[in-house]
């Protein structure tokens, strides 16, 4: 009986100890790119970390337990060997999960959770997007790991596993440590049971990140449908939350500012990938790298604080087109039943006499851009399938072959026409051979390098439309799909992680806004309010915009990450985790309290309005 117990107590304190390591290798890997932390914060991540580690360590026994009970029927060293072989399995799979996460974490700021496990149905497009990772470091990190702790295991725990003991021992024994493994599963005998914001304690999400195991979120994740409950989410009573959005998005009589000088002008615009505010010269950055978008950005209208609602190209896509945000964890463009029931722009535009379509050198099933865009109301999706390719990266062919097929195919296009187009040789990993503006292989040089050569197809781009007949007719514009944490290496909570690049450009922009720059804070949801505004179309469907061009309205911008959101009101901005209900940063220190409750009660009823209806899309 006593080595029973000593057995256990031994893989179980065996278990935790494997956690404490994971955590800390977790913490030292995001170190260099992440906020400095403390001593003693490192040592409460571990103290609150223990309440999920437990909990975890209980989901891992319920196998072992089990098979301990046969044993004490029948001695078997079958079975002894399946306990063996089962630990050798949860191991792996432990140590796979929290490799993705470090990797994970480092490109999205989050833990597996059900974005990353919807981007799984497209393996060839998640695995070259992992390749920026040091996939020979995680791979290293996953075998010292398993490899020491199942070696532990086989000297000094296994060879004590015992299968004897009275009657009454073999009869009561396996049922009391069973209920022990529920209540530590569930994190005690409270009402509910343990969740991950339970382990949250800190202003720095990576450490809060941190202290919440790896497998057990994984199994969390599994568990739970989506992030589409209301309830996780609800702060404050529905009607106050809803009178707070609808100050936020506020509808006052039309006084838009137009640009244009034709009614209907066409629209060509530009989904620029990974495009950083930070890395354009036309915003201040110093690199060098985008020439000809700072020549265009000159003669043309720039919006110089305008921000991504979240991290991915579709989530900018959604936004753009239907005025949805991003919302953390999930992506709506996922769910058929619920984008078909979203307002858009394409479909209002074809009701309007325009024609529309869509441009990519990528793959159109990805992360379903094809049926989405279809029941937007795009008349045409054009493809990586559908062009002579000569040249290919991983995520598709290099943007001058974009370009230059679509000059092609817009050579007979119908007027007016709205046409979207997506970059793509900025996506990460930047394994696009182009040319070396700068010398060096980091992740930087290949991202500036990547980024100066796609503003070199734009500058082609545009020589060349202008020989178009249709050019003197058409409105570019050139917006980042998201941001990226390159240049500067920023955390996916930062506010300027988002800021991306906002350019119009082209014949029917007015003389007066030529050259002229509007520090207006503006969002990609606001892009569908704006286009139908300059055309003097409603646009109250788009609930969760402002049509920036009109001074009357709120200059509002806001995005999420994983389980947080940054909200910005022109000068002030506060960004807030939702798992510790904290601030975690204000751009202004010397704000005025009453200011940061103003925005941060405002971006809860923002984030529980937006998750309610998310939810109220149906299925």
């Amino acid at each position: 009986m006593i080595r029973t117990f000593r057995y256990f107590i031994s893989f179980f304190l065996l278990l935790l100890a494997y956690f404490f390591v994971q955590r800390t290798v977790f913490i030292l890997y995001q170190l260099p790119h992440s906020v400095a932390i403390s001593f003693s914060e490192y040592v409460s991540s571990n103290l609150h970390a223990f309440i999920l580690d437990v909990a975890a360590t209980c989901y891992m026994l319920v196998i072992p337990v089990m098979l301990w009970s046969v044993l004490l029927v029948k001695d078997s060293i079958s079975l002894r060997k399946a306990i063996w072989w089962y630990l050798f399995f949860v191991i792996v799979v432990s140590g796979i999960i929290h490799i993705v996460d470090l990797g994970l974490y480092y490109e999205w700021g989050s833990k597996i959770n059900h974005k990353a496990i919807s981007c799984m149905a497209y393996p060839k497009e998640a695995i070259a997007a992992s390749l920026s990772s040091p996939v020979w470091l995680l791979l290293f990190i996953l075998i010292v790991e398993s490899v020491f702790l199942l070696l532990l295991y086989k000297k000094y725990v296994h060879p004590i596993l015992n299968g004897s003991g009275s009657i009454a021992f073999k009869l009561l024994t396996p049922v009391l440590m069973l209920g022990l493994l529920f209540i530590g599963s569930r994190g005690g005998t409270q009402d509910k049971p343990v969740r991950k914001g339970d382990v949250y304690f800190s202003n720095n999400p990576m450490i809060n990140q941190a202290s919440a195991n790896s497998f057990w979120n994984f199994i969390n994740v599994l568990a739970t449908e989506d992030a589409g409950d209301p309830a996780a989410y609800h702060i404050m009573p529905d009607n106050e939350a809803s009178m707070l959005v609808k100050e936020l998005f506020k509808q006052p009589a039309d006084s838009t500012s137009k640009l244009f000088s034709l009614s209907k002008p066409n629209f060509v615009v530009v989904l620029m990938e990974s495009f950083s505010s930070e890395v354009v010269g036309a915003f201040g950055a110093d690199y060098g790298a985008t020439p000809n978008l700072d020549s265009l950005a000159a003669t043309g209208f720039i919006m110089s604080q305008f921000y991504a609602t979240g991290f991915r190209t579709d989530q900018g896509m959604v936004a753009i087109e239907s005025g949805f945000p991003a919302q953390p964890k999930t992506a709506v463009i996922y769910r058929y039943g619920k984008f078909e029931k979203l307002p858009s722009l394409a479909s209002k535009l074809v009701e309007s006499g325009y024609q529309t379509a869509y441009y990519s050198a990528g793959d159109n099933a990805f992360a379903n851009t094809d049926a989405y865009l279809l029941s937007a109301g795009y008349q045409k999706l054009h493809g990586k399938d559908g062009m002579k390719v000569k040249r290919m990266a991983l995520f598709g062919a290099y943007d001058d072959e974009l370009f230059d097929f679509y000059l092609k195919d817009a050579a007979s296009v119908v007027q007016p026409f709205y046409h979207l187009m997506v970059t793509i040789v900025s996506h990460e990993p930047f394994d696009a051979r182009v040319d070396k503006f700068r010398k060096g292989n980091s992740l930087l040089d290949k991202y500036i390098n990547t980024v100066r050569y796609t503003d070199n197809a734009i500058g082609d781009f545009i020589r060349k439309a202008r020989k178009e007949p249709w050019y003197k007719n058409t409105v570019f514009i050139f917006m980042g799909d998201h941001a990226h944490r390159m240049p500067m290496n920023r955390n996916a909570w930062e506010t300027e992680r988002h800021h991306i690049p906002f350019i119009v450009y082209g014949e029917p922009l007015k003389k007066s806004f030529r050259g002229t720059v509007s520090s207006r804070t503006a969002c990609q949801s606001d892009f569908p309010s704006f286009i139908s505004a300059q055309l003097d179309l409603p646009h109250e469907e788009f609930k969760w915009g402002n049509d920036f061009m009109n001074g009357t309205t709120p200059a509002l911008a806001f995005y999420t990450f994983e389980d947080g959101l940054g909200i910005l009101l022109q000068d002030t901005s506060v960004v807030f985790d939702n798992q510790s209900l904290k601030i975690i940063n204000a751009r202004y220190p010397g704000m005025a309290d009453s200011v940061k409750r103003e925005l941060y009660h405002g971006g809860q009823a923002l984030l529980q309005q937006l998750t309610k209806a998310y939810f109220e899309l149906g299925d």
